[in-house]
């Protein structure tokens, strides 16, 4: 009996999950700067304060007080077929990817950094014109991430960051 417990309910676990499906754009490589090496780096790279989106202890190497502003709008193309009635659309929408970015010197060796930016999301417009237009016309789903930091450099090679 003991041995059929864990069965019935990894079964009953299986069983009651429900297939899910959703759909976005990644938007973190449109957030920080260090893109082209895919965030290869930022552990050294000291010229922008978006290299704290990856690594928050590379705040301790930086020599002054650094601020960096990224943005990206993204036209969203999106061709439909409607199965219901065989017409098509195209939920054409903007989305709009922001970051900001701050290095903030305390002291000589505590550093606290901001950054805020987004990380994924999607807008889609429909219209009114389709069959499922009494469910939906159209979403906008945007997802932003703040992450507040604070380093203590102990010497030339060793800091100690606390980011939640």
């Amino acid at each position: 009996m003991a041995k059929t417990i864990p069965l019935v309910v990894a079964v009953t676990t299986f069983g009651a999950a429900t297939l899910a499906q959703a759909s976005g754009v990644f938007l973190q490589e449109a957030t920080y700067a260090n893109l082209g090496t895919a965030g290869a780096g930022d552990g050294v790279y000291t010229e922008a304060a978006t290299s704290i989106w990856t690594n928050p202890a590379v705040m301790s190497h930086m020599d002054q007080e650094l601020t960096s502003l990224t943005g990206t709008l993204l036209n969203l193309d999106i061709e439909y077929n409607d199965s219901g009635d065989g017409q098509g659309g195209n939920a054409n929408s903007t989305l709009p990817v922001v970051g900001f970015f701050q290095v903030i010197d305390l002291e000589n060796r505590y550093k606290v950094g901001l950054a805020f930016g987004s990380i994924g999301g999607a807008t889609l417009d429909y219209g009114d014109e389709w069959a499922g237009k009494d469910q939906l016309t159209d979403v906008a789903l945007l997802t932003y991430q703040f992450n507040p930091s604070l380093s203590y450099s102990i010497n030339e090679q060793w800091s100690i960051v606390s980011a939640p």
